[in-house]
């Protein structure tokens, strides 16, 4: 076998030559395509486009100049708005510091006003005012101002800031009372303040009421007694049963009749 193997091998190195020949016999013969009998030589002409060609690759730029931006490089995304704030004009500050207390006031005494922070009792006195100037805040929901209410003493003090300055007041009395006794917020004869909250805790069957005389008042330049500065940090809003800005004592009734406003717990 192996020997046949060689033989095989050999016969097929043998045979080399002639298959180089055979291949050779196969390639294809160039003629000359110079006619003896022509005068003019012929000159080979320079390859031509083709014209589809052309076509199909300007169709091609002219896609990749229109890609739309979807198909292309991503936008960068647009920045989100600021959602609009739709509660109501704060109009003050108040700041209790035996509770570490410094929050927003409001004006009005509906419950959707309430629920930001405490609010001015329309018809009261304002801060600073002769009169007696009343402000409800929740106890145990939303940012619970008075949560602590219960824990303020005579002689701490209450200070109230808008845009006519700055009025502290000190904390005469503390007491509970029904939710039928509106008498605490009927009009005095002198600058006072009373703050009140549901009670106990959870609760609206009775009001936890902070009362206290002005001690110290300290009203910005050009604002009149009692009124709005204008173009201070705060706006009063506007209400029909608010004391006149020149008005110096509180006669009417606050407005709401003699219901509590309805501040929830």
């Amino acid at each position: 076998m192996f020997f046949a193997v060689l033989a095989v091998v050999a016969g097929a190195c043998s045979n080399g030559g002639a298959d180089t020949q055979n291949v050779s016999a196969l390639a294809p013969k160039v003629t000359s395509s110079t006619s003896s009998t022509s005068s003019t030589s012929s000159t080979t002409a320079p390859p031509t486009t083709d014209s589809t060609s052309v076509t199909v690759a300007a169709k091609q730029i002219q896609r990749v100049r229109t890609l739309p931006a979807s198909e292309g490089s991503p936008r960068p995304a647009k920045a989100p708005k600021a959602a609009a704030y739709r509660g109501p004009t704060p109009t003050g500050r108040i700041a209790i510091p035996r509770l570490g207390l410094d929050h927003l006031t409001y004006e009005g005494i509906d419950l959707a006003t309430i629920d930001h922070g405490p609010s001015h009792w329309p018809g009261t006195a304002l801060p600073g005012q002769v009169g007696n100037t009343v402000f409800p805040g929740h106890r145990v929901t939303h940012s619970r101002p008075f949560f602590n209410i219960d824990l303020i003493a005579i002689g701490d003090t209450v200070t109230f800031a808008n845009d006519t300055g700055r009025f502290t007041y000190q904390v005469t009395e503390t007491l509970v009372v029904d939710d039928s006794d509106t008498w605490i917020a009927n009009p005095t004869d002198t600058p006072t303040m009373t703050i009140f909250a549901c009670h106990p805790k959870g609760s609206a069957k009775q009001r936890y009421v902070v009362k206290g005389g002005l001690m110290k008042s300290e009203r910005n330049a050009g604002a009149p007694n009692g009124g709005s500065g204008g173009g201070g940090s705060y706006e009063t809003a506007p209400d029909p049963s608010a004391p006149a800005p020149n008005e110096t004592t509180t006669t009417t009734q606050p407005s709401g009749g003699v219901k509590f406003p309805q501040i929830g717990r």
